[in-house]
């Protein structure tokens, strides 16, 4: 399984072990050199696991460790990882919150806003996490991230709304406004206001009616009246 070439080999051939009752030995495996083998080595058995679905009390200490590993491909991987399997396991999203927060690589950062966004679990701790990350990264891959991240967990509070506004006009890379435009029109599916906005402004020109920061502007608007009501 692990002296074929190619890695999608290998990982076929776990996966077809595991269907033949070989299971045990494959997380034993796999536990094992998660532990022990090089930096290559357990970045593809994270990819195992992720390819494979695994991920059992035996082999989550061990993962969780992947997060603060010494090499930043293994710290990727676990994000990755984390990503494909989705699940809300309140470790992992801890160890994905430290790490968006925290880790010296922002690469490593970006990853792990992206997983958070994949597992679809919304926290006010993740949110908290998403609009500093929004506002105040410096790296404008990760600031993307963070605002795709909002999309894909459909944050449509005012909070939100009002960063991404505020964003919406000030920021300066190309890509973050493509993201913070994709989030904006993600709310604005999902919020009343959107509806309130198209009806109102059917004698109005188009394309500035659905200007994505107007858009924004508008829900924010009919939040407010609401709440007064």
């Amino acid at each position: 399984m692990w002296t074929d070439w190619n890695s999608h080999v290998r990982r076929a051939a776990a996966q077809t072990l595991g269907k033949t009752g070989h299971g045990k030995h494959i997380h034993d495996n796999l536990l094992h050199l998660l532990q022990t083998g090089s930096e290559v080595i357990r970045v593809e058995v994270l990819q195992t696991l992720g390819s494979l679905g695994v991920m059992t009390a035996k082999v989550l200490p061990i993962f969780l460790q992947c997060f603060t590993d010494k090499y930043i491909s293994v710290r990727v991987e676990a994000c990755l990882t984390a990503s494909k399997l989705a699940i809300v396991d309140k470790y992992i999203l801890d160890e994905l919150l430290h790490v968006s927060m925290y880790d010296e690589c922002w690469k490593v950062k970006a990853h792990a806003l992206k997983a958070l966004g994949a597992i679809g679990h919304v926290s006010s701790e993740i949110k908290d996490c998403l609009l500093w990350a929004m506002r105040f990264e410096k790296e404008p891959g990760v600031r993307a991230e963070a605002c795709h991240a909002v999309a894909e967990l459909h944050c449509t509070d005012r909070e939100v709304l009002t960063v991404l506004a505020e964003l919406a006009r000030f920021e300066q890379s190309a890509v973050v406004k493509r993201e913070i435009d994709r989030a904006i029109q993600k709310c604005a599916v999902t919020g009343i206001a959107a509806v309130e906005t198209i009806a109102e402004g059917h004698s109005t020109d188009l394309r500035h009616l659905c200007d994505p920061r107007r858009v924004a502007n508008r829900i924010l608007a009919g939040q407010a009246s609401v709440q007064r009501k």
